[in-house]
């Protein structure tokens, strides 16, 4: 007994000083005797090394004349010579300098005419940058009394003048073709009286290099 517990105090003092911790599943104390380990780095992300020349797409082998290529590749030798052109001719014709003291012009939200200032321009408005999407024209005015209409068109050939009360309203492009009239985007033609059809009838249509569409029309 004895001998026993002199083994048990010369374990301790050989333990003295040493923590424990208690491994899982109920195994054994084992003794921290080893400094703990250092905590390793994060290193920073570094760019990606730039690709070896040799590796590169064969880009010349594109701009040189190979008859073994797919249309892709003929696609892509034509972007090529076209964009090299094009690169040349910018560097060689350089932009010229801003003016100085010239300020740009910001384009309206809307513009509005009345009346008298849209007979004063001869019955046209000029929109200076153009329409958006989602952009609308909004016409407020009064129709007039019927008139008496001789055009063989609106007579169909017949000898007494017809009843017409109208108006019409373009939105035209610009001119494209010297001698053309300027393309009509939109052609809209409102007739309360003096359709063929005897009818109120609001009419739209368009019209491309002298060539009408075909006509839309809404009976009233």
């Amino acid at each position: 007994m004895r001998q026993r517990r002199r083994r048990l105090g010369h374990r301790l003092r050989r333990w003295r000083g040493l923590r424990f911790h208690e491994q899982p599943g109920g195994s054994r104390p084992e003794a921290l005797s080893r400094p703990p380990q250092p905590i390793p780095q994060v290193l920073p992300l570094l760019p990606p090394a730039p690709i070896p020349v040799a590796l590169r797409p064969p880009i010349r082998r594109i701009e040189t004349g190979n008859t073994n290529l797919s249309e892709l590749h003929h696609a892509a030798r034509a972007a090529w010579s076209a964009g090299v052109d094009l690169l040349s001719e910018l560097q060689n014709h350089p932009f010229p300098a801003p003016t100085p003291g010239r300020k740009a012009q910001a384009c309206p939200h809307s513009v509005t005419l009345s009346g008298a200032d849209f007979a004063r321009r001869k019955n046209m408005m000029v929109i200076p940058c153009g329409l958006t999407l989602g952009s609308h024209l909004t016409v407020v005015g009064q129709p007039r009394p019927p008139h008496p209409e001789r055009d063989p068109k609106i007579t169909e050939g017949g000898e007494e003048p017809v009843m017409v009360s109208q108006f019409m309203m373009e939105l035209q492009g610009l001119r494209t073709v010297d001698g053309e009239a300027p393309p009509r985007i939109l052609y809209f033609n409102p007739r309360i009286k003096g359709d063929w059809s005897n009818l109120s009838v609001i009419e739209q249509n368009s019209c491309y290099r002298m060539q009408w569409g075909s006509a839309q029309r809404c009976e009233g």
